[in-house]
């Protein structure tokens, strides 16, 4: 059978990529251990962390989370003291080849999404044996933005049950 995991809200830049969508917006680092805290007493699986500049196609940068917060996120999900016995796993959502460095020196399990800043390195291939990190390079959703709207009216289509707003 199937198993599912969850990761509950993710983690990013008050002005950063996916702050809309309700994640947590932590300023410094006791406030990012503190969150990851609420998560594992919430029961989730793993940590999302976007941590993605969304500076593609010529769009300015967007704001990431302050190195140091990102750090302190992903040393207290891996924390194992008394208290917070589970080790959580750590999925970032990152597409640029640097800030990818970033989260896999500071210890990331796993990325979501593709590199599509640049060609990875071996310096990038070393840090992802290093931490036996898995890589989920999500095509399926790249192939889908190449035509957002037939990607929009199937998954409209597929919503027999009218769960999802017009809207969204």
């Amino acid at each position: 059978m199937p198993r599912f995991f969850g990761a509950g809200s993710g983690f990013t830049n008050k002005d950063g990529y996916a702050a809309a969508l309700g994640n947590f917006m932590p300023e410094t680092p006791d406030e990012a251990r503190g969150k990851v805290r609420e998560l594992k007493a919430a029961g989730v699986d793993a940590i999302k962390l976007f941590y993605d500049d969304n500076a593609r196609d010529g769009k300015p940068p967007m704001p990431v989370l302050k190195p140091e917060v990102m750090r302190a996120i992903i040393v207290e999900a891996h924390s194992r003291d008394e208290a917070h016995r589970q080790r959580l796993q750590v999925y970032v959502h990152v597409t640029n080849l640097k800030q990818a460095k970033e989260v896999l020196r500071a210890g990331a399990d796993g990325l979501v999404h593709s590199i599509i800043s640049e060609p990875i390195d071996a310096e990038f291939i070393g840090l992802m044996k290093k931490n036996r990190a898995i890589y989920i390079p999500t095509l399926a959703l790249f192939n889908a933005f190449a035509d957002i709207t037939t990607w929009a009216q199937n998954l409209e289509a597929m919503d027999e049950r009218a769960t999802i707003p017009k809207a969204v």
